[in-house]
């Protein structure tokens, strides 16, 4: 399949913290309208300028209200950012809605980045390599060849931007790769849903979204048996045999039960 790569990434970055913010006030809202009021009358982030303001507004209208994928959805999210739990795992719960709404930021993750994180001796990505890759797609993607040498050379900065903020890479000046650790919120959140969507336990298991987060099979064991302990789900493997089943009947009820926990 042949993704439609766009900009974007290098013009307001990731704005974690910002989108948080964004997103918590969505889920007391409920309406996009009265959350740009909101934000832009009482000046929720914080920001001098209002034409930052309304980009950020405009990134995460895009990134998190308007995804088409299978991942729970825009209300789901703001739930979640509102909720008392970790920053770092809304973090987590954030990241593959900025990678599926931005197919070159995906497509960097899953051909740049995972490779180098399987890798024993290619564990530095630095924004040379990401140039060089823009500059290889452009053989596929017509649209990269529109692109100055200035805006490639932008936005490969603002990729590793985008890896620190979202825990992928060490802080500056280092450019050291640093695979995922996925915390157990995060992952019962995606996971959960697929189950309650009904998708085969194979499927659930197999999902693309977990490529994103560089999942070995040792890995989801261990988060499987997370899961379960924390009595989210039941978990049984005989053999070939696997049983996987959700213990909460709605995603609602999940949350007001993660929402009475105090997890650090």
């Amino acid at each position: 399949m042949i993704f439609k790569y766009r900009t974007g990434l290098e013009a307001v970055g990731a704005i974690v913290p910002e989108t948080i913010i964004v997103l918590s006030e969505y889920a007391s809202q409920k309406d996009w309208d009265q959350v740009k009021h909101a934000v832009v009358k009482e000046n929720l982030l914080m920001k001098r300028s209002s034409k930052r303001i309304r980009k950020i507004l405009k990134a995460v209208k895009g990134r998190f209200l308007r995804n088409p994928s299978t991942l729970p959805s825009a209300v789901q999210l703001a739930r979640t950012m509102a909720a008392d739990i970790p920053v770092t795992s809304k973090v987590q719960m954030l990241y593959p809605y900025h990678c599926r709404s931005d197919s070159l930021v995906e497509q960097s993750i899953l051909r740049l980045v995972g490779p180098r994180l399987t890798s024993s001796s290619l564990r530095e990505l630095t924004p040379r390599d990401v140039h060089s890759f823009l500059v290889a797609e452009r053989r596929a993607h017509p649209e990269l060849r529109q692109w100055s040498d200035y805006l490639r050379r932008r936005w490969s900065r603002g990729f590793l931007s985008f890896l620190r903020d979202y825990g992928l890479m060490e802080p500056a000046p280092s450019n050291l790769l640093i695979k995922p650790s996925i915390r157990i919120e995060p992952y019962a959140f995606f996971l959960l849903n697929l189950l309650w969507r009904g998708a085969t336990v194979e499927s659930v298991l197999n999902d693309d979204l977990w490529q994103l987060f560089m999942l070995t099979e040792g890995d989801q064991e261990n988060l499987l048996a997370k899961a379960q302990a924390a009595g989210w789900l039941h978990y049984l493997r005989a053999g070939e045999i696997v049983e996987l089943s959700s213990t909460h009947d709605s995603f609602e009820e999940w949350l007001d039960e993660l929402g009475r926990r105090k997890i650090r």
